[in-house]
């Protein structure tokens, strides 16, 4: 029992949060557990439109397309295999951020919602024990609410 106590006292509890506020949008990996995660693998899907085919990346940036303007994006990653996420930590996996009177950013936003939209995110992680926790799935189809 002892044992099992101990295992408990380091889970991970991970989950895919999103954003989208008049001056940020963003997609962030959490985890609100109290034990480390140990992320094996985030990846990125999208249903492709000519096809029944799903089209796989490693990032959510590698489906994003140019940004208008001179605007920039404010922070995203590509490969996070073999990261461990603190407990009550996150790892921002995408942000989008600017001023909301802003022409470029309004057009912005607008692109980005369409495009995050479309995508399904999926992480696998283990605990410090080496044991592959659940799946974390998250469409982000609640952004296609704004556009």
């Amino acid at each position: 029992m002892q044992r099992i106590h101990n295992r408990k006292t380091v889970l991970p509890i991970g989950h895919i949060t999103v954003g989208d506020y008049e001056n940020d949008i963003f997609v962030r990996l959490c985890n609100d557990g109290v034990g480390p995660m140990i992320i094996e693998d985030v990846v990125a899907f999208r249903e492709s439109d000519k096809s029944d085919k799903t089209i796989s990346k490693n990032a959510i940036i590698d489906f994003m397309p140019d940004l208008p303007g001179d605007h920039a994006w404010t922070t995203f990653v590509r490969d996070i295999k073999g990261r461990a996420l603190s407990p009550q930590q996150h790892i921002t996996l995408i942000e989008l951020e600017g001023v909301p009177s802003h022409e470029d950013f309004e057009s912005a936003k607008r692109i980005v919602r369409r495009k995050l939209s479309t995508l399904r995110v999926v992480v696998t992680y283990r605990n410090i024990y080496n044991e592959r926790m659940p799946l974390i799935v998250r469409r982000l189809d609640w952004f296609g609410r704004a556009v």
